[in-house]
Parts: structure tokens; C-alpha cells; sequence
């Protein structure tokens, strides 16, 4: 359009007038507005639809629930890495007593921690020497030690093992 004025859709003109017609001054509207294919430029409601609610709080279900899922896994991942110090502790405490308070020899000893589930069993083997040590005539012989602790634990029985080696006496 050359005229100077600014071009002026078909679809603005058509709003503009049903805007118009719906106005106190104007009772009558339109016959485009009548069959309802016109809409209003101003929205009539505010806030959020029921689906809008309802996909909300089922975004807000899922996070939490994925949220607490990783908060509980944390804790049993605490609590089973903590059992497992303590049976760390424990195996320590009786390889250490080998030699003192267990004598180095053929055989086990079992026992438990005082006012723990925890149970743990000390046994030992004499380790067999090739031809080329039996040369040396050694005065001690070579014990394999090996330590278990058993507990109970909301997943079943576990366990940890710890070995060494230890001198005892040659018979």
C-alpha cells in the first residue's frame, strides 16, 4: 500500500472489530463474533489449570522421591562402610596378638568382641619350604596367619579376611 498509511492485516482489522462489538457501547457484535471465532485480546481468567497443578506436583513427587532414594542410599552406604572399619579394627587388633597372646602354631582360635555381633577366627598354617631354604637350617618356621571376622548385617552374613606371615618356633 502506497497511500502512507501502515498496512493493516486482515486478521487486525477483524480483531479490532470484535473488541469493538463486545464493548457496553456497541451491544450488537458482529456476525463473526457471534458464531465465536473471535477471542478476546485480554484473557477473562487468571492462575493455573487443574492438569497444570497436577503435572506439578507429580514433577515435585518424582524429585523428591529421587531425592530421598539418593539420601537413603548415602546412608546405607555409611553405615555398611562403618561395619566394615570396625571388622578392620578388630582383624588388626587379633593379628597383632599373634605371637603375644595367641602362640604361633599349627591350628585356630576363635572368639568374639565383647558386646558386638562381631565374631572373628584366627587360623594357622606352617608355610612348606623348598629344597633351597631347608639349606639354611633356619631356627623359626614361617606361619601363614590368616584372620576372619564374620557379623551380622541387614543384608546377611558378611565378612572380611586379613593375612600375613608370622615366625613361630621350628618343631
Amino acid at each position: 500500500m502506497s497511500n502512507g498509511l501502515p498496512a493493516v492485516s486482515a486478521f487486525s482489522r477483524f480483531s479490532r472489530q470484535c473488541f469493538i462489538s463486545r464493548t457496553p457501547v456497541f451491544p450488537r457484535r458482529s456476525k463473526a463474533c457471534r458464531i465465536g471465532c473471535c477471542r478476546p485480546l485480554v484473557p477473562l481468567q487468571h492462575g493455573f489449570t487443574l492438569m497444570e497443578i497436577m503435572v506439578a506436583f507429580v514433577m515435585m513427587g518424582l524429585v523428591v522421591g529421587t531425592l530421598l532414594q539418593l539420601f537413603g542410599s548415602n546412608m546405607r552406604s555409611a553405615a555398611l562402610a562403618d561395619e566394615y572399619s570396625f571388622a578392620i579394627q578388630v582383624a588388626e587388633s587379633r593379628l597383632q596378638a599373634v605371637g603375644t597372646e595367641i602362640p604361633v602354631e599349627q591350628g585356630s582360635v576363635s572368639g568374639s568382641e565383647e558386646g558386638t555381633p562381631y565374631r572373628w577366627n584366627v587360623s594357622m598354617e606352617p608355610v612348606e619350604l623348598d629344597e633351597k631354604q631347608e639349606d639354611f637350617s633356619l631356627s623359626v618356621q614361617p606361619y601363614q596367619v590368616n584372620v576372619q571376622v564374620f557379623w551380622a548385617s541387614e543384608n546377611g552374613q558378611r565378612e572380611f579376611n586379613l593375612s600375613s606371615l608370622r615366625f613361630g618356633e621350628l618343631k
